[in-house]
This record gives C-alpha cells, sequence and structure tokens, in this order.
C-alpha cells in the first residue's frame, strides 16, 4: 500500500520529466517514464478495488476535520519546483534525483503515504477523524462527514484508513 501510494503521488512528475525530456530523449523516455506512472497509477486502483472485498471495521465519529491541503502543499513544495528544472547535462540530472531521493525519504520516515494528488484528483477527500481511543486518517469519496457518523473504514495500516465502497 505504502509503495504504491508513494510512486503513484510521484506519477504527475513523472509524466512532466517524460514531456520535458529531462531524463531521457525520444520514445524511450515515453515509454519508461509515462510507463511508471501509469503501472504505479493502475496498481493503487487494482488494490483499493481489492481491498474493498476485504472486511471493514466500524468506526464511530467523535469529531473530523478535512485535511486536503495536505495534497495541495505537497505537490505545491516538493514536485512543481522540480519539473520547472531545465536539466541538459548528467550533473543536473544526478542532482534531480538526488533531491528526489531526499523528498522520497522524507515522505516515507514521516509516513506521509495518504498525501497523494492523484487522490485528490480522482475526487478522493482526506480528513482526520477522532475515534474512540485515537485519532485517524480516513482517506472518503465523500465530502462531508458529520461528527456522530458512523463509518465502514478498510485498514491500509495503523493509522490510515480506506473508507469502504470509496473506491
Amino acid at each position: 500500500t505504502e509503495v504504491l501510494l508513494f510512486m503513484s503521488s510521484f506519477s504527475p512528475l513523472l509524466i512532466v520529466f517524460a514531456l520535458l525530456g529531462t531524463f531521457m530523449q525520444g520514445w524511450i523516455n515515453y515509454v519508461v517514464l509515462v510507463g511508471l506512472a501509469l503501472v504505479s497509477n493502475i496498481g493503487l486502483a487494482m488494490f483499493f478495488k481489492y481491498a474493498q472485498k476485504r472486511e471493514p471495521d466500524e468506526v464511530i465519529v467523535k469529531s473530523v476535520g478535512k485535511r486536503d491541503g495536505d495534497a495541495i502543499g505537497y505537490f505545491a513544495t516538493y514536485i512543481l519546483p522540480f519539473a520547472a528544472l531545465a536539466v541538459s547535462n548528467w550533473q543536473q540530472r544526478l542532482a534531480v534525483v538526488m533531491v528526489l531521493l531526499v523528498v522520497g525519504c522524507l515522505y516515507v520516515r514521516a509516513h506521509l503515504f495518504y498525501i497523494n494528488p492523484v487522490l485528490a484528483l480522482v475526487g478522493f477527500q482526506l480528513f482526520d477523524i477522532e475515534i474512540e481511543d485515537r485519532t485517524i486518517i480516513v482517506i472518503s469519496k465523500k465530502r462531508f462527514i458529520s461528527n456522530g457518523a458512523s463509518l465502514k473504514v478498510l485498514s491500509l495500516n495503523d493509522y490510515i484508513f480506506l473508507e469502504k465502497n470509496a473506491g
């Protein structure tokens, strides 16, 4: 789950790199970079579809807050500046790769797998939801969740959940 969320979050950048010819030239550029973007997004969609077959947990919402700004901030702060780089030699390409690796390590170590601009583009919302004993993050297609609501959720890890029938 975490790898698919991570890879798909970078898929818009991979497509931009393909269009700009950042790392390679010619058809191989498009096959590799656009191919990686497509595979990661198709894999995530398949995982969400498979996850829907699992038995959900039911949670009662004590309080709720939206987290959609996280995806916008992530995309604007980390991805867009890299797409604007005009790279023409191996040193510049290596520098872009190194910065992407640092961003990737921060993303993984901070467990920010739910922050994904692709999910936002296809209509998912992110919610901070306080339940009985903790606060969780719920990925949902709903635009609004009210206090006291009952949700059926599928665990993606200890604190990130997908709402049943959301994908």
